[in-house]
């Protein structure tokens, strides 16, 4: 039917004939008949009760769809298939270690809309639902909790630099102005050796937070794979203070002249702050892990 619907534009042909057939009822009678296939292997394929069944009878209700079927369950098929095949993941975060992590790391690591996770077949979620049964569970444990104390160091440094100062005259040796050929004094530029000392300080802290990526099937009741993750954010200030002539100072000493120092965060905000990088690795590791 293809091929003549090509063809019947252009016709009549001089010299050439074609014989044209009908295949509006063959074709009714296939589609029929497809229709009825999928139709029987969808219902089919739902009844066994499972993930991958239900997907499977997903696509035969989808393909029965195409078809312009007048099927008034097809919508609700759709729905009750995809239900039933996708995979609901329970994420939570348990501490293992003998330190308090701050509510609001968790809450963050736990705030799904930021990751795009879910797919057409898979949902993260980080509450659970009374009625849903979730086919998988993922674990973040965190094991270890290191913070370094507060640390400031100090570095001396020496500037020295030569500027023009002004001019002075050129004297003979008889300690009198030297004259040019014309009988003008002599000048000369007259340059200056500046000094400073800089005194640069450095605060420094750091967290680092250790743990895994735990994957269980909650229908089997044992993991079925583990990820390390590691997480560290470093706090750092730097500033400088000066004795000395100032013009003798580089332009990097002049940008720490005009900061101060600063309150070391709590240990509290350091774990906190470890959230951003904690979050991208996570994101990563769960987008990379497949579970069928």
């Amino acid at each position: 039917e293809r091929r003549q619907s090509l063809i019947r534009p252009l016709l009549p042909l001089p010299g050439a004939s074609f014989d044209l057939e009908d295949y509006t009822v063959q074709t009714e009678i296939s589609k029929n008949n497809y229709a009825d296939y999928l139709w029987k292997e969808g219902n089919r394929h739902l009844a066994q009760g499972t993930v991958s069944e239900a997907r499977n009878a997903y696509y035969s209700f989808w393909r029965l769809k195409q078809l312009n079927t007048n099927l008034s369950q097809i919508d609700s098929l759709l729905k009750l298939a995809h239900f039933q095949g996708t995979d609901f993941v329970y994420v939570a975060i348990e501490n293992r270690t003998e330190q308090v992590i701050p509510r609001r790391l968790e809450t963050a690591i736990l705030d799904f809309d930021t990751y795009k996770l879910d797919d057409f077949w898979t949902e993260y979620h980080s509450t659970k639902q009374n009625d849903l049964n979730y086919n998988f569970g993922v674990i973040l444990e965190i094991r270890q909790i290191l913070i370094s104390p507060d640390r400031v160091y100090e570095k001396e440094f020496l500037r020295e630099k030569r500027v023009r100062d002004g001019w002075e005259y050129v004297l003979d040796d008889n300690g009198n102005v030297a004259k040019d050929s014309l009988g003008n004094d002599i000048k000369r530029p007259k340059y200056a050796n500046l000094k400073a000392k800089v005194l640069v300080t450095t605060q420094d802290k750091s967290v680092t937070l250790n743990g895994n990526v735990l994957f269980r099937n909650l229908r089997e009741g044992r993991n079925f794979s583990q990820v390390p993750i590691s997480s560290q954010f470093v706090f750092e200030n730097i500033f400088a203070q000066f004795e000395g002539d100032e013009e003798a100072l580089s332009r990097e000493d002049e940008r720490l002249l005009r900061r101060y120092f600063a309150e070391f965060p709590s240990n509290e905000q350091m774990i906190y702050d470890t959230s951003t990088d904690l979050k991208q690795q996570f994101a990563t590791i769960l987008k990379r892990k497949k579970f069928r």
